[in-house]
């Protein structure tokens, strides 16, 4: 009953608007750590006039005080409304439409009281500063480029914080304006001016003016420059860019006049990536999205029952781009949860609509949208920025100016400006682009029109489909790196071609982002599956099978065998279907590359002689060539040299008679492949210099750097190291110029076994780390595999046999997998050299033994000679004669005698 008659002596004596206002927020309890929409703790009057009276003012403040506020009897100096709202408010941005009721209530009754005795005298110093945010993670080089600019000793400081929408503006200047050195150099005598609602200069002018604890309706801009101008002071302006993008002159001159007061330091924020005029910036800071780990820590923070470990909060971290906002907003919607599951798939569901407070009014603070749609809204973004914003939306990769200029055209300079200025947009490796969930707000809610989301996508595909034919020419390099650049993009427009069935432009550019994908590594296959499903959908069955040899052909050039086969399985039935019997005999030539890769080299003859008559029944000669071209290299594999030799002396012939001087400079390339493994390096050498002045003709870089690789592989084995360097080195920028990476790797390892063999392990080490990540990159695993296997070498030489041992059974796997039986067979060789440094004889002789029945297998005999010589050494009598009497014959039937002469010693 107190209570209710409390509230009835209130409300009959409450005549003044702003007691009334003011009774309303100390019944409900409005407090800074609260919300507009939620009730506190209510205050009572002893405890608010102990709260106002902390702030500063001038004057006891007790009970009767606060009582007499609210009954209307007494109405506060200027001074007590700043600590009045302060103490209710503080600096939340959440209460700006309260505290600008009951600024505006206090305005009225001051108006009304005139004929009232005078306020007692204001405070010669009136603060308006907000309270330290609650996080600030991530942001020590910023803050402490913005404090040392702060308290630098100079004439005159302005420094603007800029960045995007969300970016944490607004908590970087709070912070800095509470760090202990900023206010032991201004005190009491700083003054934060919210500008969210100031529309134009006259309003930024009364912000100010308010700010400073003056009387708006008396008080002008000139006794606010007054004021400031007393002694040292800072003025933070934030949200600066609302009034700026109204007036831009006036708001200039604003600040200029500002800019003038000597001893005044100025602190902007600003959304966006331009700075107003008017007076020279002595610090620009644009704040940049949070990088790992702190958007984790922040994220963690919040939602503190999240596992660290847990699986999905990496992606979803970079799916929110580090911006602190997003970062906070999703936070809060898994703060109740143990798993980000739930939120991840809604974050996938409904993207940026889910970054907003629970049940929080919508605001710039409170939804990622609005903020977003605040600066989609901004005057600095035109028309044609607009379309970019849109255009944006559906490039993950975002654009290259060249792009840029063939869709927007004239317009393409200002529309960039615009995204930059506005902060939507910044610039990446020369493109620009858009943030995750920035891209992720313009693909859902700013949507193309029809025939500008043809268009795009129209473009992307044309210029794909126009770099095709040069991308292995002496230029073809520079048509790699393109598509390789837009392949992210090339993927959005294939599924945006698949979803409005305009199947023939996507099959037209297949061609062009196959061969970059299979060249740099870089895509994923799941595009050209989803192709194949639109064909079958569309029956159309050219168009399937084609996908389907696409998928199979990047997985064969990845090692991923196993892919390949199901997809040219899938396709070898389509062609035959359509009677497209070249690409049947290319479906079926590709499971025989699949069979050779893996050395299941029966397997491989045999598919190589199915596809062989039906090239011929097309008449297809550089089909048929290259599949005799094949079959010879089979035979090389297995050191059957007689029988390579007599496919590509077979191949050769049908080359030349169709002008495919590739093909010929491939025979005869590999004729010198045959010399080199017979070291006939004279014959070697004379073949690798006829085939590299064919491949020059034809401009093709990769077979000469291939040759050019091949001549230094003749040096090495002749121990001329300097030359072999050399030409290595020479061919490393051809395979960089074309974008072959699997060529730049082998170059690299090949410079590691020239370290190597000159017993320079850490330089051997160097080169094998480097080379390793670029197999890994383009899914080489032989090469990857073969890298492990020499860092295995290095160790076993150094005696680390732990070291080496880890390294030959972690690449073993990776042989098998690619079935590469001799590099399988050289892991159980070099295990075995292990055991018999170990002096472990019977381990050694296992090893041997195992190695020894993998090189028989396919029927390898440079490498049956070694298994023999090693077992050798380790036996005695009549068993030792056996072995070496066998390492003899294999090394026989491959003409070395070079190697058999070591078995004299």
């Amino acid at each position: 009953m107190a209570s209710k008659r409390r509230m009835q002596t209130i409300s009959e004596h409450a005549v003044s608007p702003f007691g009334t206002v003011l009774d309303g927020h100390l019944v409900r309890g409005t407090r800074p750590d609260g919300t507009p929409s939620s009730r506190g703790v209510p205050w009572t009057n002893k405890e608010f006039a102990k709260a106002v009276g902390a702030k500063g003012t001038e004057g006891e403040k007790n009970e009767r005080t606060i009582r007499n506020w609210r009954n209307g009897s007494t109405i506060p100096s200027p001074a007590d409304l700043h600590a009045i709202l302060q103490t209710l408010f503080g600096g939340k941005v959440e209460y700006a439409e309260c505290r600008t009721q009951l600024n505006e209530k206090y305005q009225q009754a001051r108006g009304d009281n005139r004929d009232k005795p005078d306020d007692p005298p204001q405070s010669s110093v009136h603060t308006s500063i907000p309270t330290k945010p609650l996080r600030c993670l991530g942001r020590d080089e910023d803050l402490k480029s913005v404090i040392d600019a702060l308290i630098a000793t100079r004439d005159q400081t302005a420094v603007l914080v800029l960045g995007g929408p969300g970016m944490g503006k607004t908590t970087l200047t709070r912070q800095a304006v509470n760090n202990a050195a900023v206010i032991a150099r201004f005190g009491q005598r700083r003054w934060f001016v919210e500008l969210e609602t100031a529309t134009n200069a006259e309003a930024l002018e009364k912000a100010i003016v308010i700010a400073l604890g003056l009387d708006a309706a008396t008080a002008k801009f000139q006794d606010a420059l007054a004021r400031l101008g007393q002694t040292t002071g800072l003025l933070i302006l934030d949200n600066l860019e609302t009034p700026w993008d109204a007036e831009r002159e006036k708001v200039e001159s604003v600040l200029a006049a500002l800019h003038r007061v000597a001893g005044l330091a100025l602190l902007g924020s600003i959304r966006g990536g331009e700075a107003p005029a008017g007076l020279r910036w002595t610090r620009r800071k644009t704040v940049e999205p949070l990088e790992a780990p702190h958007d984790r820590a922040l994220f963690l923070d919040i939602a503190q029952d999240i596992a660290p470990d847990d699986p999905d909060l990496v992606p979803l971290l970079a799916d929110l781009g580090g911006i602190p906002l997003a970062v906070e907003l999703v936070a809060m919607q898994a703060q109740s949860a143990h798993s980000l599951k739930p939120t991840r798939d809604e974050w996938r569901r409904v993207g940026t609509a889910l970054a907003q407070r629970p049940r929080a009014p919508g605001s710039r603070l409170t939804s990622l949208d609005i903020s977003l749609e605040l600066s989609v809204a901004s005057p600095r973004l035109s028309d044609a920025g607009q379309r970019l914003f849109s255009i944006l939306g559906k490039l993950p990769a975002g654009i290259c100016d060249e792009d840029l200029n063939a869709l927007l055209g004239n317009d393409a300079f200002e529309a960039r400006q615009g995204l930059l200025s506005s902060g939507l947009g910044y610039e990446r490796a020369s493109r620009l682009d858009l943030l995750p969930p920035v891209r992720e707000h313009a693909r859902r809610q700013h949507l193309l029109s029809e025939d500008e989301s043809e268009l795009w996508g129209k473009h992307f595909l044309s210029m794909a489909h126009a770099l095709g034919p040069s991308m292995f020419g002496h230029e073809g390099g520079t048509g790699v790196r393109r598509i390789a650049a837009e392949l992210p993009n090339l993927d959005a427009a294939l599924h945006d071609a698949i979803a409005n069935q305009n199947l023939n432009a996507a099959a037209a550019a297949l061609s062009a982002i196959v061969n970059a994908m299979e060249r740099t590594g870089l895509g994923t296959t799941a595009m050209l599956w989803d192709l194949a499903t639109a064909c079958r959908v569309a029956n159309d069955t050219k168009g399937e099978a084609l996908a389907l040899d696409a998928i199979g052909y990047i997985a064969l050039a990845r090692s991923d065998h196993v892919a390949a086969r199901k997809a040219y399985e899938q396709a070898l039935p389509l062609y035959q279907k359509v009677g497209a019997t070249q690409d049947e005999a290319d479906c079926i030539k590709g499971l025989g590359d699949i069979a050779l890769a893996r050395s299941d080299h029966d397997a491989a003859r045999k598919v190589y002689q199915q596809a062989l008559p039906l090239y011929q029944k097309v008449g297809s000669i550089v089909g048929e060539a290259n599949c005799i071209l094949s079959l010879g290299d089979i035979a090389l594999r297995r050191s059957d040299h007689d029988a390579a030799r007599k496919a590509y002396e077979q191949a050769l012939p049908l080359f030349q008679k169709v002008g495919a001087i590739s093909g010929e400079a491939n025979c005869i390339s590999s004729l010198g492949d045959i010399a080199l493994a017979r070291s006939d390096h004279d014959t070697a050498r004379k073949a690798y210099e006829q085939a590299l002045s064919l491949y020059q003709k034809v401009g093709s870089i990769l077979g000469e750097a291939n040759c050019i690789l091949s001549l230094g592989n003749i040096a090495f084995e002749r121990s001329e190291h300097d030359a072999a360097r050399k030409a290595y080195e020479q061919a490393l920028p051809l395979y960089q110029k074309i974008g072959d990476i699997q060529g730049e790797a082998n170059c690299i390892r090949s410079l590691g076994d020239i370290a190597l063999a000159r017993s320079d392990h850490d330089a051997a080490r160097k080169a094998y780390e480097q080379a390793l990540p670029l197999f890994q990159k383009v899914g080489a695993i032989q090469g990857e595999a073969n890298c492990i296997k020499r860092l295995g070498d290095i160790a076993l030489t150094r005696s680390d046999h732990d070291a080496a041992r880890k390294a030959y059974e972690q690449v073993r796997p990776l042989y098998q997998k690619v079935g590469d039986i001799r590099g399988e067979a050289n892991c159980i060789q070099s295990l075995g050299d292990i055991a018999l440094a170990r002096s472990d004889h019977d381990a050694a002789r296992k090893a041997y033994e195992q190695a020894l029945e993998f090189y028989m297998q396919i029927a390898e005999p440079f490498s049956i000679g070694h298994a023999h010589l090693r077992l050798a050494q380790i036996s005695k009598g009549k068993a030792r004669a056996q072995h070496l009497a066998a390492a003899r014959a294999a090394w026989h039937s491959i003409d070395r005698p070079d190697l058999i002469a070591t078995l004299e010693d």
